[in-house]
């Protein structure tokens, strides 16, 4: 019984990456636009990755600031999970923040607001609406993006 218990919850965990591992992939085309810094903290760069839908349109597009996980002490912005939102018409952009080994609290509010300032700032280069940013984040990125909702500036 015990081993049928095991067996099920690698299978499960085996369904939950096959189906996870295709996430981040668009099916349809789009501009990869990486490693754009959008902010200067002392001598160290603060990179985004930002990719935009070739869907022909002209019209500007909806934007999702897709901020990482990593309990705040690791991760990386090139961990895009929400690069496949593309398909949809939407501009994503998955920033780097500093994280709690190199910066205190508050620092990576403020650098996730520096790139929703970037983006704002510089919406007709990439199309993006910039009255329509939303913000997602995976553990300590849902936690940011959350900060982001509830704190003033």
């Amino acid at each position: 019984m015990r081993t049928f218990v095991k067996a099920g919850i690698l299978f499960g965990l085996c369904l939950l990456c096959l189906g996870a591992s295709g996430l981040d992939k668009p099916t349809k085309p789009s501009t990869e636009l990486n490693d754009v810094v959008y902010a200067r903290v002392g001598d160290r760069d603060l990179h985004m990755d930002i990719a935009v839908p070739e869907d022909g349109t002209q019209k500007p597009h909806p934007a999702v600031v897709w901020i990482h996980g990593g309990g705040w002490k690791a991760g990386s912005h090139k961990h895009n999970l929400a690069r496949w939102l593309t398909d949809f018409g939407y501009v994503v952009a998955s920033v780097e923040y500093r994280l709690s080994g190199e910066a205190k609290f508050p620092a990576q509010i403020t650098d996730c607001k520096a790139a929703i300032r970037f983006l704002r700032a510089n919406s007709r280069r990439y199309g993006i609406d910039p009255n329509r940013i939303g913000v997602w984040g995976g553990s300590a990125g849902g936690h940011l993006a959350a900060l982001l909702g509830t704190t003033y500036g």
